[in-house]
């Protein structure tokens, strides 16, 4: 494994021209040190183990002097908004803590079929939502998934990597088809439990999926010239969280969560934003740097500007039943969180 990280590191030290390597300028260096502008792989509180959480043996964010009011749930993208999420959580005075295990969605009872025993996605998730409903200091809960290949389970564009499908106690034959299923009925009972439990929910929506390895690829293309266009448009990555969305939607209408939209930071306008200041904001093709994830931070601020209470739970999934029988101007009406907070998308282009 080391002899490979070496052999990595050398190639994108170095590249290629012609077969023989060539030094970086500045700027293909900056680009790829966008690959290492994150948490390193083992950092622990981003392996969360059930045994951990009913132990109490979560990491903390946010001010040291606070007791913990918050939860952070879900997989590798609540570990790259980890920081960003404690930075804004500081500023109001909050603490939360870390319940975060890579490749397992915050969804209790939902297993990836091409997952093993020994990553115990559901263990994990199961004790997570025991441990939050049985502490009540605990008023905010907030869900971090790459929600799109939860429900879709077909990876983004050029994106290396193998379908994924999920199932729950209801599936009979994991499809793609029942991958929606899965994720409706899961994220529904989720938010359901902590509702019912007097949480306010709030769900972090996914991150414009880019479907290449950002650094690397603005690198090479830096290098040799080329006019390479990877950035997602807006239109693009609506389409892709289309049934996602209408879920989220669903759901702030008849169980008052709140959805956080990171594309109206990321994608304000045509063209999502890939690059910022001439860094990269994806250490790879899905996952946002430190420095693209403090971007976000003024959308964290919605969650600790409330000073009240959570109310009590809506309807649940009766509620959302007839939500959908609405029409869909009845059904739009309570819309999705879009803060202002926004950032020109920059348009790549690496000729002079």
């Amino acid at each position: 494994a080391a002899a490979m990280v070496a052999a990595t590191g050398f190639g994108l030290a170095t590249m290629a021209s012609d077969g023989f390597p060539v030094r970086m300028d500045d700027a293909v260096r900056g680009l790829v040190a966008a690959a290492h502008d994150r948490r390193p792989l083992d950092w622990r509180c981003a392996e969360v183990t059930p045994d951990d959480v009913k132990a109490g043996r979560l990491c903390r964010v946010g001010s040291e002097a606070a007791a913990p009011s918050f939860v952070v749930w879900g997989d590798s993208h609540a570990r790259v908004m980890a920081d960003a999420i404690g930075e804004a959580a500081a500023r109001h005075g909050r603490s939360g803590l870390l319940a975060i295990r890579s490749a397992c969605a915050p969804l209790p009872g939902v297993r990836r079929t091409d997952h093993g025993a020994r990553r115990q996605c559901p263990e994990f998730n199961r004790a997570v939502i025991s441990a939050v409903e049985a502490r009540p200091e605990i008023v905010d809960v907030i869900l971090v998934g790459r929600w799109a290949l939860l429900a879709e389970g077909v990876r983004y564009a050029h994106e290396y990597g193998s379908t994924v499908l999920r199932a729950d106690a209801d599936t009979g034959v994991p499809s793609l088809p029942e991958n929606r299923r899965v994720f409706e009925r899961s994220l529904e009972s989720t938010v359901e439990r902590l509702r019912r439990a007097g949480k306010r929910v709030w769900i972090v929506a996914s991150v414009p999926e880019v479907g290449w390895d950002v650094p690397s690829t603005l690198a090479r293309a830096h290098r040799f010239g080329r006019d390479l266009q990877i950035a997602p448009t807006r239109r693009q990555f609506l389409s892709r969280q289309a049934f996602v969305f209408a879920t989220l939607e669903d759901l702030t209408v008849a169980a008052g969560i709140t959805v956080l939209r990171p594309d109206t930071v990321l994608c304000p306008q045509t063209t999502c934003a890939i690059v910022v200041d001439g860094r990269p904001l994806y250490f790879d093709g899905h996952h946002l740097t430190l420095h693209g994830a403090r971007l976000l931070e003024p959308l964290f601020e919605s969650v600790f500007s409330v000073t009240s209470p959570p109310d009590q739970a809506s309807g649940g999934r009766t509620a959302l039943r007839r939500a959908r029988l609405r029409n869909d101007a009845t059904a739009s009406s309570t819309p999705l969180a879009m803060p202002s907070a926004a950032i020109r998308p920059v348009m790549l282009s690496w000729r002079a």
